[in-house]
């Protein structure tokens, strides 16, 4: 921690003091980083055109010879990155004190997604991995700003540092994280004509010619002849304060932390300014770190494999001149079979032609033999073994071998081959948890800052692990429809880095799943049709979900606002009575086709009348609510139910012969109920009795009264399975009547959307 910064003398200019730390310490970081040399020719490696050492290159460019690069180097390079970016970590907030809750925790977690969304925080992830990929070390920071030129509210943002050796921390530090950090420096290079148009007021930009010299020698690191280094310095100091004990009234000393930021050119400060939290916010990000000597060195995937694929280079290139150097196969014949021929001879090595002339015979007629080729074979199996050598040392260097990089040989089994596609993720594995370490140190920032920043009462935007956004009000703000209050300036939280698949990866994973269950468990697509429509990525699967949602069960029915929630055995009860309506018409239905006139008329007046008895009591389910209203509901249920027992449906109609000579019983009278708040009642025309006409002689036979009898019957069950569907259109889902091709009633469903 810092101590004894040093206070200006009494005639000393406290920002003069403050310029020559900022210089000392500047330099003081240069002269601990030499270790960055080494990470700067890794990265310049990974340029395929520069792979060559410079010195060598220019010799053999000089004898017209090639230097070949094969980038064998950039596969390794790109299977980790890619890697990374396929899982990408995310930031999860805890609650771990008192004042917190789990609610809070997800609206902090929402607003970091927004945070990093707002910034493009993937750009700056991406950029500090690559770093930390190859040359052994990246950075990122946060930063805040205010939300707009018009507005009072600042927000957080997680910034970029595109050039990793533009930024310097405290060499100190020995954390991976830089978490115990107490200085750091973001510096940018301006021209001098960007200088002067962002800083017009400052000493170096109004400086003229003549003195530009005089003022860059005050600070030669800083100021060039065409350029303006400009940095933000970020410095952490402790403050002494004395603590009380609320119990005991006792008193110590203790101390709290300040971090101040200056912006500078190293001759003057340009800005200044307080940050809200007490770390300093710049994070690095860290390949492989040794500690040799009391010195801490970093390196990146590269600096392994930078030799073996130098001499992969060398032998290829050495392979390619064998090659080309191996001369061609020359004719060997008599003179005189190309006497005559030479210009066509003298090409034979220079073009494909169709054919060759020669001379068959002399002079004399004597044949003289065709000429032949003379073939010679370049040496180069030595060469072709080293490459190969030359790659398994690069494969070894960087942990990753030919799983990993999608190659398979036909004799790995499958086994085999995830076996080396683990071990090389493991071998690389340092990368990635390296990085958790310094995300969960940004997440830490930012979760420490939210309290400071978002202080007011403000709506704000955060989203959710499913990429939907919502609008939530925080400290007394409250947005449409929201019920809780979100105080985010109480409470205790933490910051832990998780990584896995995306979310959208998540769903296929959830939609497979469910799709299997549908095949071994019946009825899983009615009650679970609408979770898995909402897993589908289409245009259209929001209103499937909607419309699904509407056809499922009432159990499984979301509650609307203000709806209560009818006890389990009220529910049991009504489960029960729709099933006693179906059986009643599937009974109803029977008795059309199977029994005689008499015993169909007494069925059918009795079987209206149970089910009139029924719509009533749905009818005062439907619109009863409240403990009381159930009570008394119980109680008509029971002896509705002791009604349905004592005429014998279950055991299929009654027994006694007086009992078929009754009249059909009356649908009880519902009790007035003047305290019951009543929601819609439901209205029903009274069943008048057909007024009969007595017809002119001669008289109607039995079978025309029995028909008009029948018909009278029928419309008096229509009409009371009429009314069971509005009740229970009021009470759960949308039902529908079904009649069958004569017209005639044979239950009720529900009706989707």
């Amino acid at each position: 921690m810092q101590k004894g910064l040093g206070m200006a003398k009494k005639n000393e200019n406290p920002d003069q003091v403050l310029l020559q730390r900022i210089r000392d310490r500047r330099k003081q970081a240069e002269d601990a980083e030499s270790w960055r040399e080494d990470c700067l020719a890794d990265l310049i490696f990974c340029d395929p055109k520069r792979q060559w050492p410079e010195s060598i290159r220019r010799e053999r460019e000089a004898e017209g010879r090639p230097c070949l690069t094969v980038d064998r180097i950039g596969a390794f390079r790109h299977q980790l990155i890619n890697d990374f970016r396929q899982n990408r970590q995310s930031i999860r907030v805890q609650p771990v004190g008192d004042g917190d809750d789990i609610e809070t925790a997800q609206i902090r977690q929402g607003l970091i997604r927004h945070i990093e969304y707002d910034s493009t925080a993937d750009i700056a992830y991406d950029t500090a991995f690559e770093g930390q990929a190859m040359a052994g070390f990246g950075f990122a920071r946060v930063y805040a700003e205010y939300e707009n030129p018009e507005s009072f509210d600042q927000v957080l943002k997680i910034g970029m540092i595109p050039n990793q050796f533009m930024a310097h921390i405290d060499p100190a530090s020995v954390m991976p994280d830089g978490s115990d950090s107490n200085w750091a420096f973001v510096e940018e290079d301006l021209t001098l004509e960007a200088y002067q148009e962002a800083y017009p007021d400052s000493k170096v930009g109004n400086c003229s010619a003549k003195d530009w010299d005089t003022v860059g020698n005050t600070a030669p690191d800083w100021i060039s002849k065409d350029s303006v280094r400009v940095a933000d310095y970020y410095e952490r100091n402790r403050v002494v304060t004395k603590i009380t004990d609320p119990n005991t009234g006792q008193t110590r000393d203790s101390y709290r932390l300040e971090v101040k930021i200056y912006k500078t050119n190293g001759i003057e400060i340009l800005e200044r300014g307080d940050w809200v939290e007490d770390h300093i916010p710049v994070v690095p990000f860290y390949g492989e770190t040794l500690l040799i000597d009391g010195k801490l060195t970093h390196s990146g995937l590269i600096r392994g494999a930078k030799d073996p694929a130098m001499l992969f280079n060398f032998m290829k290139t050495a392979q390619a001149e064998a090659i080309a150097l191996t001369p061609k196969a020359p004719y060997i014949g008599p003179f005189a079979a190309k006497a005559g021929f030479e210009k066509e001879w003298a090409a034979a090595n220079r073009k494909n032609q169709d054919y060759l002339p020669y001379n068959h015979t002399d002079d004399r007629g004597n044949p003289i033999p065709a000429p032949q080729r003379q073939f010679a074979q370049a040496d180069i199996g030595a060469i072709t073994q080293a490459m190969e050598g030359c790659e398994n040392d690069m494969k070894a260097a960087v942990g990753m071998y030919d799983a990993n990089l999608g190659n398979r040989e036909g004799s790995q089994s499958g086994v085999a081959i995830r076996n080396l596609a683990a071990q090389g993720q493991t071998g690389n594995f340092h990368y990635q948890d390296n990085f958790n370490r310094s995300l969960r140190h940004i997440g830490r920032i930012i979760n420490n800052a939210i309290p400071k920043v978002y202080d007011n009462a403000r709506i704000l935007r955060i989203i959710k692990e499913d990429d939907s956004q919502e609008m939530i009000g925080v400290n007394g703000a409250q947005a449409d429809g929201q019920e809780k209050a979100y105080d985010l300036t109480q409470g205790r939280y933490d910051v832990v880095v998780t990584a896995g698949p995306s979310y959208a990866s998540k769903r296929a994973e959830n939609l497979a799943v469910m799709i299997e269950l549908s095949k071994v468990i019946p009825g899983f697509a009615e009650i679970g049709g609408d979770l898995m429509v909402s897993q589908m990525d289409t245009p259209i699967a929001r209103q499937i979900q909607e419309r699904l949602k509407k056809s499922l069960p009432p159990q499984f029915q979301d509650k609307k606002p203000g709806q209560g929630e009818l006890p389990p055995e009220i529910q049991q009860k009504l489960q029960q009575y729709e099933q006693t309506i179906d059986q009643m018409t599937e009974a109803l239905n029977k008795a059309h086709d199977s029994i005689d006139q008499k015993t169909l008329e007494l069925d059918v007046k009795r079987d209206v009348a149970l089910i009139q008895q029924k719509t009533e009591l749905i009818k005062v389910i439907a619109t009863m609510e409240g403990q009381a209203a159930h009570t008394l509901l119980a109680h008509e249920l029971q002896q509705a139910q002791a009604s349905i027992d004592a005429y014998g449906f279950g055991s299929g109609g009654p027994s006694d012969p007086e009992m078929e000579q009754q009249e059909p019983m009356e649908a009880p009278t519902e009790q007035p109920m003047e305290e019951m708040p009543m929601e819609e009642p439901l209205t029903e025309e009274p069943l008048e009795p057909e007024e009969y006409i007595e017809p002119e002689p001669p008289p109607p036979t039995p079978q025309e009264l029995h028909d008009a009898a029948m018909v009278q019957a029928l419309e008096n069950q229509s009409q009371a399975l009429g009314a069971i569907a509005q009740a229970l259109d009021k009470l759960s889902a949308p039902k529908r009547l079904i009649t069958d091709k004569m017209g005639r009633p044979i239950g009720v469903e529900s009706v989707n959307g």
